[in-house]
């Protein structure tokens, strides 16, 4: 009887780690996409500023 509970206490947690790890894992893949995105973002505004600015230094593209 106690292998039986020692299998199912271990079945149990393995359970609890494997779905703890896995919303750990995909709040850390969340953050670290939010702050790529937002840094994509940022660089991507200025960027484009300075493509379209319409003074002597910007590229004026079509």
């Amino acid at each position: 009887v106690s292998t039986l509970l020692t299998k199912r206490l271990a079945r149990s947690l393995w359970r609890t780690k494997l779905r703890l790890y896995s919303v750990i894992l995909m709040i850390v893949v969340g953050v670290f996409a939010g702050i790529s995105f937002g840094t994509y973002a940022n660089s991507t505004q200025t960027l484009y500023d300075n493509i379209y600015a319409d003074d002597e230094n910007g590229v004026n593209l079509p």
